[in-house]
């Protein structure tokens, strides 16, 4: 879906900038995309992820009737 598509042009955008000329400001670029890609993705709060469950478990689309 949407996140491996956003992912693809992450991607691309790193093989362009390792092409790139080397300049400060490709450099700086450089170290934000490492920072990024490393960035650990950081697990939702318990609470927060049980609210949310609790919430949508509420407001489903409702494409069956429960039973």
């Amino acid at each position: 879906g949407r996140y491996v598509e956003s992912r693809g042009v992450f991607l691309r955008s790193a093989a362009m900038l390792a092409d790139a000329p080397d300049s400060a400001e490709i450099r700086e670029q450089r170290r934000v995309s490492a920072e990024l890609s490393s960035a650990p993705i950081a697990p939702l709060d318990e609470d927060v992820r049980k609210e949310r469950v609790a919430y949508h478990s509420q407001h489903s689309r409702g494409s069956r009737p429960r039973r």
